[in-house]
């Protein structure tokens, strides 16, 4: 049987992280948007979901050059307070 590894990075990053982390360094303004109206929510009893996420984007018209899961995916947006 063969088993075929993957190649490892250098740093561990996959290059989506740095066009996340790269995209939130200069909207930090959007990021604290987001987070705020998570927070809020949540404070109201509203179920953590990536769903809310999707609903803080639409509501403040904020558009990202990746999809909005991947703020969740490499850490910058947190579902839980």
């Amino acid at each position: 049987m063969l088993f075929f590894r993957k190649k490892k990075r250098k740093n561990g990053h996959s290059p989506q992280y740095y066009v996340v982390n790269d995209w939130c360094k200069e909207h930090e303004n959007e990021i604290t948007e987001i987070r705020n109206y998570i927070a809020m929510e949540l404070a109201q009893g509203v179920k953590p979901s990536s769903a809310l996420l999707v609903e803080a984007c639409v509501e403040r018209n904020i558009n990202m050059p990746f999809p909005y899961r991947d703020l969740l995916k490499y850490g910058r947006v947190r579902l839980f307070l």
